[in-house]
């Protein structure tokens, strides 16, 4: 995980140091960024009225199982890309890419899913951002690292 600022927004973001999916470097931080977000998408999901969209019944299915912690393995590669099909984009590989600074849409017609994570992340935990390490679920790995960010003692 990586923290950007961006005076454009007007705030700062988490980014992911690399892409989370098949073949890429899948840092134990990343991908619990990725696990904890995807187990957040429920109540984002149903506050749009899109929770029992036909396109996301795989993803409902793997979202409800989908453990916090652990390393990149095919669930997770699943519901990465069942979200990306029920979510109408073009491009459906089960790799969570990171964001490049300064833009706000992948080149390639993917959904930029980090920042949508994150966005569902901060308005699920309002009153506890950006201290992801305090959301229930957090794994060990992105609660080291946030701690880190922040300057908090590890102990």
């Amino acid at each position: 995980m990586k923290l950007f600022t961006d005076p454009a927004m007007k705030h700062f973001y988490y980014n992911l140091s690399s892409d989370v999916g098949p073949g890429k470097p899948n840092a134990a931080d990343d991908v619990e960024f990725v696990r904890l977000g995807l187990r957040n998408m429920r109540s984002a999901l149903e506050r749009r009225g899109r929770w029992n969209d036909a396109g996301l019944a795989e993803f409902r299915g793997l979202q409800e199982t989908l453990s916090t912690t652990g390393g990149f393995d095919d669930t997770l590669g699943r519901a990465i890309r069942s979200l990306q099909e029920g979510m109408g984009g073009r491009v459906a590989d089960g790799v969570c890419s990171a964001m490049p600074p300064g833009r706000v849409r992948l080149a390639d017609g993917k959904l930029m899913m980090c920042a949508g994570l994150q966005t569902e992340l901060r308005n699920s935990n309002a009153a506890i951002w950006p201290r992801m390490d305090r959301i229930t679920g957090c794994g060990p790995a992105l609660a080291a690292t946030v701690r880190e960010m922040f300057g908090l003692n590890l102990n």
